[in-house]
């Protein structure tokens, strides 16, 4: 044939199959009939892949040149060549160009060569120059003698520029950490695993690789290392952020100073983590010591400070304020904030928490005390504040001196780093087609369940499936159908998901995988035969099925428990085997191998 298309390399196998037929003696009516049926299903299938969302290519498979005997509508339409400028050029002239371009082909070619088949990704550059990302296959095959190429490329723009885009995302909340005044740390496995710019020089460091890798309890003075570890324990088990502390820490050079230490529980790189957050407050209690030696000195840097000062008797009344406390409380003067209520000023909901701090701080439960919390201004204007408590002498009186900051702004921005990270965490475990978990998070907790079945001796069970025949569901039903018939299938299995710790993931096209810690084979099979009978009872359409007219699944299950000798791997490739082996006599049933890749039950 003049034109050798990719539709046209699949009929060739049609036509290797119709001369065993007409050889069987078939009258010539039968013949012609089979060849009117021949040139039907080239059209249809020319039909399919001149419609095809993919990009269909195929070339001689000569590795000096790589002619393009055939490509589809699609390829002209987005690398914008004409039929003779592709008669001119190789596969490698439509690429982006770089330095590493020629040795990327050349394997390419030799892995096609060894194993006729290849999947790569790389750039393409259409004639008006505009790039594009795609995700391809490549199959050698022979046709009429000739040893050609099928190459099936997909534009993968989209999906390319929104992993551009979270990059680039990941690199602003970056840069913003790098930027905060205070050391941003996290803790993890007992060593620093991450410390911002900041941190490093606040601890005497010229950069953060100087600390990474050394234990936080390091920098901890001596009489509050036993507090640090208890509040760490508790943040990593309960998993609920600390309240702020002030504690001594120590530099590299042996140097102390004071900082307000805030702790939350973080998944840091898949494992459990805590990110602290140091403010240096050697100033603030340099400030507070020189304020207990005279009154006048405390009215000039009251005056002096950036943040909002206020003293307090012990009847809740503002006695003393200074010009930043007038501003952030919208007052008019001096005198309409001083004799206000101190309560007054803080908003209604958080009043009587407030009432307790204020009580302890009387009775010198503690010599100082720094949280945040809620205002009120009069203009009945809502703001967040970190507050830092002390008791002092004024007029010879015992009073509360408040250090106010407004941090509504640093609020806002850490919720939006923290909705950013939940966010991102969320995009790393879940399928975007199904909503279930993917591949990835199957991964990590198969990791973690293993450990727990090597150390309680309890089995571990998987159960791995797919749809029978999905590539034909594809071909009958398009694309968005076979994505509708995943989701469906997916949202349903869900609903039998009882147990926290059982894992339902898409493993990859139609193949699904379910955890099962600490469950035994029968229990694994169980559940496999009612998800099967779901799969049935939900009658989804199957025209080109050959074991049923509605969708159905084969299911390979396995069991192990980890003993030495034994890797998490055995297990998937137990499951893998028994899902083999379910096809292989026929689909649409259940095999079960044991610990020892023996077939140990087989269902339909």
């Amino acid at each position: 044939m003049h034109h050798q298309t990719i539709i046209i390399a699949a009929i060739v196998v049609i036509i290797v199959s119709l001369p065993f037929i007409i050889c069987a003696g078939k009258a010539y009516q039968r013949k012609r009939e089979s060849e009117l049926l021949l040139i039907e299903s080239e059209s249809k299938y020319r039909a399919l892949v001149e419609h095809a969302v993919d990009m269909f290519l195929v070339n001689e498979f000569d590795r000096d040149r790589m002619a393009f005997i055939e490509v589809n509508e699609l390829v002209y339409r987005l690398l914008g060549y004409t039929r003779q400028e592709l008669d001119t050029m190789s596969p490698i002239d439509l690429c982006v160009q770089d330095p590493l371009l020629i040795e990327r082909y050349k394997l390419l070619l030799q892995q096609l060569d060894e194993t006729g088949f290849v999947h790569y990704t790389t750039k393409l550059q259409s004639k008006d120059g505009r790039i594009i990302p795609v995700d391809a296959n490549a199959k050698v095959i022979d046709l009429n003698g000739k040893r050609v190429v099928i190459n099936i490329l997909r534009d993968i723009s989209e999906s390319y520029a929104t992993e551009l885009a979270l990059k680039e995302s990941e690199e602003r909340y970056r840069r913003l950490i790098e930027l905060l005044p205070d050391s941003v740390a996290v803790y993890t496995d007992g060593q620093v695993a991450y410390l911002n710019d900041s941190g490093a020089r606040m601890f005497g460091a010229t950069s953060p690789q100087e600390i990474l890798g050394m234990s936080l309890i390091d920098f901890v003075d001596p009489d509050f290392r036993a507090l640090v570890v208890r509040r760490a324990h508790g943040i990593l088990k309960n998993q609920i952020p600390s309240d702020p502390i002030e504690i001594l820490l120590h530099r590299l050079d042996g140097s102390t100073f004071y900082g307000m230490v805030q702790s939350t529980p973080i998944v840091y790189r898949g494992k459990p983590s805590i990110l602290v957050v140091v403010h240096d407050i050697t100033k603030r209690k340099q400030t507070e010591q020189a304020l207990k030696e005279s009154e006048e000195q405390y009215r000039k840097m009251f005056e002096l400070s950036p943040n909002a000062i206020c003293l307090i008797d012990e009847n809740g009344k503002i006695v003393f304020v200074n010009d930043k406390a007038v501003e952030l409380f919208e007052a008019d003067s001096y005198s309409s904030l001083v004799g206000v209520e101190k309560f007054d000023i803080i908003a209604p909901a958080f009043r009587e928490e407030s009432k307790a701090r204020f009580q302890s701080i009387f009775s010198r439960e503690y010599s100082g005390l720094t949280y945040e919390n809620h205002f009120v201004t009069l203009q009945g204007h809502v703001f967040v504040a970190e507050v830092s408590v002390t008791c002092v002498q004024f007029d010879g009186e015992l009073v509360a001196l408040a250090h106010i900051q407004d941090i509504s702004k640093r609020k806002e921005e850490e919720e939006q780093l923290q909705e950013t990270n939940r966010w991102l965490k969320e995009l790393s475990t879940i399928d975007g087609l199904t909503g279930i978990s993917n591949r990835r998070h199957f991964e990590e907790m198969l990791k973690q369940e293993w450990t727990d079945s090597a150390e309680y001796a309890t089995p571990c069970s998987v159960i791995l499936f797919d749809i029978d025949y999905f590539k034909r569901f594809n071909d009958t039903y398009g694309h968005q159908g076979g994505d509708a018939c995943l989701r469906n299938i997916a949202s349903s299995i869900q609903t039998l998901m009882k147990r926290p710790d059982d894992v339902f993931a898409r493993y990859g096209g139609e193949e699904f995988v379910i955890l099962l810690p600490q469950t035994n084979a029968n229990e694994a099979l169980l559940l496999a035969e009612r998800i099967e009978q779901l799969v049935t009872t939900l009658g989804i359409p199957h025209a080109a099925s050959k074991v049923s007219d509605h969708v159905t699944v084969s299911i390979g299950v396995a069991t192990m428990t980890a003993v030495p000798g034994l890797k998490r791997r055995d297990l998937i490739e137990q499951a893998d085997r028994a899902l083999y082996q379910a096809k292989l006599a026929g689909r649409n049933r259940i095999v079960m191998n044991d610990s020892n890749g023996q077939e140990a039950c087989s269902t339909v």
